[in-house]
């Protein structure tokens, strides 16, 4: 199991090095930076992480491709869907012994939605609640043992 601070050591140096524009999909997988890890969420979802520290995030019709800031932070949350901008943050204890991939896919979500929010081109949401399930599901199942 690759955890966040697992990850962190992985990309080393990448991480907070990202200075150009994030490239589309497309550009940043035939770019031949290689793939240092990746997951498939469901059946249409796949997040993967390249060795350059970008992140590539696809759920059915939405994608997102983001650099990896220093995971090993406080994730703050900002929500745009209600009109008022707020944000929570949610510490770094949660996901620092969990699999990487939670703390990323809340990441990639919360892009979409403000993603979706800001583009009106967009339509939809793309909820939180099953990653959050998930995470729940982990802890209690992390404490069992």
């Amino acid at each position: 199991m690759l955890t966040l601070y697992d990850l962190k050591e992985l990309l080393g140096d990448a991480v907070d090095n990202w200075k150009d524009d994030t490239p589309r999909p497309s550009v940043l997988r035939n770019s031949g930076v290689g793939i240092m890890t990746d997951t498939v969420v469901d059946d249409d979802t796949l997040l993967e992480i390249y060795e350059n520290s970008l992140v590539l995030y696809e759920t059915d019709f939405h994608h997102t491709v983001f650099p990896i800031k220093d995971p090993l932070k406080d994730y703050t949350y900002d929500s745009v869907a209600s009109g008022k901008c707020g944000s929570s943050v949610i510490p770094l204890s949660v996901f620092y012994d969990m699999p990487w991939v939670f703390r990323v896919l809340i990441e990639a979500e919360d892009r979409v939605v403000h993603n979706m929010y800001t583009s009106p081109t967009i339509e939809g949401c793309a909820p939180l609640t099953a990653v959050m399930e998930q995470i729940q599901d982990y802890e209690i199942e992390r404490n069992r043992k």
